[in-house]
């Protein structure tokens, strides 16, 4: 429950910052505003406009439906409810809050209220396939680094990975790169074997920052390159380590994608993405994510 006030109290100290530059900017263009409080956004907080804008949405929830019962849900959740319309919000706040449901459960039933499907995989084959499952990430509130936090980042439990059938994207010949952080490197080894994918090697990307959670800086993340088939690599020699700046939380550097690009061949499919990459179809329910102005 603390943790949880303290990410509604966060939540506001944002939203209030978002006020201040909205006026600053007042008299600057649409489109020029929002570069500007995007920008400004990004070098405070590490998130963008858009998602800056949904957290303000959730401090709304929160003065109009009560602080009381909006702590009960996690702010993850909140976010999620502030998509429906003003008349079902406190119908599902006091629905998930009696039920006490999960974020999953929560996103379903809002998904539900919304009349939203989850899209149809596509029916092509790939011969590259990126893949950044949401691996069930538990989020660390830290006063020296709020801005790792987010919120409204749906999950999946460890067999829903393995049992994604990613088998039906590949072609008979294919390359494969699974995303996973520190706490889930083992695991991703299994999930290139539920898979059928051969283990051949392991990208770095080396960050410009990090965190230190308890003891070591975690200031690195991980890429798993596996094969099916022999398909062979566009270049050969390319380093396994690239450096690119964080951005927002989640959000991968262009750095790789251009790797990728060098190495890997077309078609090419990004999986679970949460923005478009010029020579990559994409799928997933987020894939406008990062979108640098809001819609």
């Amino acid at each position: 429950m603390k943790g949880r006030k303290c990410s509604i109290i966060f939540m506001r100290k944002v939203a209030n910052r978002l006020e201040v530059l909205e006026e600053r900017y007042k008299d600057l263009s649409p489109k020029e505003r929002a570069g500007k409080i995007n920008e400004q956004m990004l070098t405070d907080f590490c998130v963008n406009l858009r998602e800056v804008q949904n957290w303000k949405r959730v401090v709304t929830l929160e003065k109009e439906h009560g602080a009381d019962i909006c702590v009960q849900i996690s702010p993850s959740h909140l976010v999620e409810i502030a998509r429906l319309p003003e008349e079902k919000q406190r119908e599902t706040i006091e629905e998930v809050a009696k039920q006490n449901l999960t974020y999953k459960q929560t996103a379903l039933l809002v998904d539900k209220v919304l009349g939203k499907e989850p899209p149809p995989l596509p029916e092509g084959k790939y011969q590259t396939i990126v893949i950044d499952p949401p691996w069930p990430v538990e989020k660390i509130l830290r006063d020296v680094r709020p801005n790792q936090i987010e919120f409204g980042y749906r999950t999946m439990s460890i067999d829903e990975i393995k049992a994604f059938p990613i088998q039906k994207l590949m072609a008979d010949n294919c390359h494969v790169y699974l995303w996973t952080t520190h706490k889930f490197l083992p695991i991703a080894f299994e999930v290139f074997e539920s898979w059928g994918v051969k283990y051949e090697c392991l990208l770095t990307w080396i960050k410009n920052v990090g965190f230190t959670p308890f003891s070591w800086m975690y200031s690195t993340e991980h890429v798993l390159f596996g094969r099916v088939g022999n398909l062979e690599l566009l270049k050969k020699g390319e380093r396994l380590d690239f450096h690119a700046k964080v951005r927002e939380h989640s959000r991968k550097p262009n750095e790789f994608y251009e790797l990728v690009k060098r190495v890997s061949p077309e078609p090419r499919l990004d999986v679970f993405a949460r923005e478009k990459h010029d020579g990559f179809e994409t799928w997933g329910d987020e894939v406008d994510k990062f979108n640098t102005m809001a819609e």
